[in-house]
């Protein structure tokens, strides 16, 4: 049993997270928002704009099913509407 993190930046700044999860423990959609949550307020300080945030974009590789369908193949995500 492994489980494996990486964490790397694209060219235009975007940080990507991939994580590989053998085992549901029940809170990977908390633990993935709150990464994403600490990779996006990590780019800030004190004072700094909003605006000049770069993408942060998780990829879970899961070996369990996290949610309750038939998909083969899911993908979400938050944006404005």
């Amino acid at each position: 049993m492994s489980i494996l993190d990486v964490c790397g930046k694209l060219k235009d700044g975007t940080t990507v997270n991939i994580e590989v999860q053998l085992l549901n423990k029940k809170d990977h959609i908390s633990r993935v928002v709150y990464y994403a949550s600490k990779l996006l307020s990590g780019q800030l300080t004190e004072g700094e704009k909003y605006n000049t945030l770069n993408n942060v974009v998780s990829l879970s590789i899961l070996d369990f099913n996290l949610f309750d369908d038939d998909e083969f193949y899911s993908s979400y995500m938050l944006r404005k509407k």
